[in-house]
């Protein structure tokens, strides 16, 4: 995330967090969350 924020690619001041996880387990869990707060 400290790569992320100077390159300017997310705010300074943004809440972010760094998830390490295989990509066909986390990626089904993170579309669910989405589509839970209907933001896809």
């Amino acid at each position: 995330t400290h790569e992320a924020k100077s390159w300017g690619k997310i705010k300074q001041n943004a809440k972010a967090v760094t998830v390490v996880g295989d990509a066909t387990i986390l990626f089904p869990i993170l579309v669910g969350g989405l589509k839970q707060k209907k933001l896809l």
